[in-house]
């Protein structure tokens, strides 16, 4: 259920269907109508509207006092929260209430030379603009007084409160040469209300974005992630729609999405310096950011799923040779569990009727890397670092794992050893691929997601270990396959983006590190170095790893778990063949189990291959910082 639309849907409940559909109708409409009449008579967009708290309609800041927070989607809060029609707002029912104060202000301002001041009354604060901007705006009633002090107004020519500035200023002026301390309580303060406003040209600036909703950017970025979910069977399915218009809806929407993983992050950064409340709450809307992405890979396929070990543990139906439907009773419906692959209809010439969520995770996970900072009216060449981020500037260790679950869950078997001496990430911050045994003794990678509330987080203090059995008791565990090439768009894209020769970071290719005896890319390590070796039983090619300084190599773990996998499970395949060799249970179970082992290798071999790209980008960046090309 949306919160932003649950209220309207509850007011129009019962209620015959022609009757919904016109009155839905006409309230577009008229928001539609005042939108387009705003433009004729000479308003631009005001893309910062829905953030400008101070300015919201009456009826959100009664709710807000009035009604616990438990209550203020039923009592529609949210359709209240706009300051202007001249926004783009993101629901359908975002603007329907009319048009808003920053209109009534613009017009009277333009055509009547009134200006909006708050009353003598209110105690207005000195610099009420800036506060607005880096105080949360829950403070707004107390920076004047009360929730009543912000509709405490009254329009006044432009011309007096243009003389009473001209006083004040030099009133003030006055004032600050006598006392220097500015210890005086009579310094004049500006009275005229502030309004946010920024237009097409300023779109993607903090505050200015379309399609949000929000008074603060952790409210813009839950808002954003509802709408991902909540709105799936209208985004991820065609609904008569032509084919460009429902392939540019689909992926218009995705990267709308991806706009609210990356923009607190790297703000974050930028404000990090400063004491303000705007810096929080960038964070906070960062850590949601990643925490999201994360159920965003973790999420199921539709359909039944069978119950392993007397675990509450399931796996797909069509994992089990023989599904027992008392086993198989969990199912996960559609919207909660999601598609992975496209959908085509049975046209001669076929159209895409679903997208999967296979596009989903390949393009979210891209906000993972992405550092190109667009940080307006700042130029600034001095330090380029200042303006690279991403999120492995600051969640090193929660990206490493995130990674490491991406490869080990495409791998079709993934034998846990639980050796003393191979490093556990989930000690650090817990993982959401979690590993459970078969019938053959060999655990498989599963994902925690019998709903997105029981999810894990993967950043925040419920991820810690000693709260797992809390958040996940009594939850079912549902196994959640990667696709492999999906996982080595993300390794080749992580690899890229999170090694920089900029800084003295351990660089991600060095934990996906992995290299062949006797090749170009091998090395020379140190007594001290812990160093893990795999020979291909074939080919005797022999791949090996270091282990990284701080113990969390993801190539290691790669190379210790095909030797357990070779050792284990192979091993007694292919002596079972070579006892009886006609026996064609055997040889198929010897061909799967050779099939999953060079699996193994050809992630070896992948990740030499993308060490090699990166190793020779770095050098023709050396090359060209030299001057020895143009």
């Amino acid at each position: 259920m949306d919160p932003s639309i649950i209220g309207q849907a509850l007011e129009l409940k019962d209620r015959p269907l022609d009757e919904i559909y016109q009155t839905l109708r006409k309230e577009i409409f008229e928001a539609v109508a005042l939108h387009e009449i705003g433009h004729t008579v000479g308003l631009r967009h005001n893309f910062e509207a829905s953030f400008d708290a101070l300015n919201y309609q009456d009826e959100f800041w009664e709710i807000r006092k009035n009604s616990a927070p438990e209550e203020w989607a039923e009592q529609r809060l949210s359709e209240y929260r706009y300051a202007s029609i001249m926004d783009y707002g993101a629901r359908f029912n975002s603007d329907t209430k009319g048009l808003g104060r920053y209109d009534y202000a613009a017009i009277s301002y333009v055509y009547a030379g009134y200006a909006e001041a708050f009353s003598d009354r209110v105690e207005v604060p000195s610099a009420l603009k800036t506060l607005l901007k880096v105080k949360d705006y829950s403070e707004i009633p107390t920076l004047l007084g009360d929730e009543a002090a912000i509709k405490d107004r009254l329009y006044r020519p432009v011309s007096e409160l243009m003389e009473e500035r001209r006083e004040g200023v030099l009133t003030n002026t006055r004032l600050l040469l006598e006392d220097r301390d500015q210890s005086s309580q009579n310094f004049w303060s500006e009275r005229t209300v502030p309004y946010a406003f920024c237009s097409d040209e300023y779109r993607g600036d903090l505050r200015c974005r379309t399609w949000d909703e929000g008074a603060n950017h952790v409210e813009a970025v839950q808002s954003a992630f509802n709408r991902f979910w909540s709105f799936y069977f209208f985004d991820h399915y065609r609904r008569g729609r032509g084919e460009i218009a429902f392939q540019n809806g689909f992926f218009g929407r995705i990267s709308r999405v991806m706009e609210y993983l990356v923009y607190p992050w790297q703000h974050y950064v930028f404000y990090d310096n400063y004491d303000l409340d705007v810096k929080d709450d960038l964070l906070s809307a960062s850590i949601m950011g990643l925490n999201f992405l994360n159920e965003v890979m973790a999420a199921p396929t539709p359909g039944y799923y069978c119950k392993y070990n007397d675990q509450n543990f399931y796996v797909p139906r069509g994992y089990v040779s023989r599904p027992n439907d008392d086993l198989c009773d969990l199912y996960i419906p559609y919207g909660v569990g999601r598609n992975m692959y496209l959908q085509f209809s049975n046209d001669y010439l076929y159209k895409i009727n679903s997208f999967g969520a296979y596009y989903d995770k390949l393009f979210l996970s891209q906000s993972l890397v992405m550092n190109f900072t667009n940080f307006f009216k700042v130029v600034d060449e001095s330090d380029r670092r200042r303006f690279n981020i991403n999120f492995y500037r600051g969640f090193k260790r929660e990206i490493i794992n995130l990674i490491r679950n991406l490869v080990f869950s495409s791998l079709p078997a993934y034998y846990k050893s639980g050796a003393s001496n191979v490093p556990d990430l989930s000690t650090y911050k817990a993982s959401n691929f979690h590993y459970q045994l078969d019938d053959e003794g060999i655990p498989r990678p599963v994902n925690m997601v019998d709903t997105r509330k029981a999810l894990k987080p993967l950043v925040g203090p419920d991820a810690l270990p000693d709260s797992q059995e809390t958040i996940n008791s009594g939850n079912p565990r549902v196994f959640a396959p990667v696709p492999y090439n999906m996982m080595r768009q993300n390794l080749i894209l992580a690899s890229i983006y999170n090694s920089s020769s900029d800084d003295e970071e351990t660089d991600m290719i060095d934990y996906l590190h992995i290299e062949e005896l006797g090749s170009s890319d091998a090395r020379e390590y140190d007594e001290d170095t812990v160093v893990e070796q795999f020979s291909d039983p074939y080919t005797g090619s022999i791949y090996q790893a270091a282990q990284t300084y701080d113990g969390f190599s993801i190539g290691v773990e790669i190379i210790r778990e095909a030797n357990l996998y070779r050792e284990g499970p192979w091993q007694r395949a292919y002596e079972q063949v070579q006892r009886f060799p006609d026996e064609p249970n055997y040889q198929e179970q010897f061909a799967n189990r050779e099939f999953i082992l060079q699996q193994y290798v050809e992630l070896m071999n992948d990740l030499r291959e993308i060490r090699m790209f990166v190793d020779d980008s770095r050098n023709q960046i050396n090359i060209s910082a030299q001057g020895d090309m143009p």
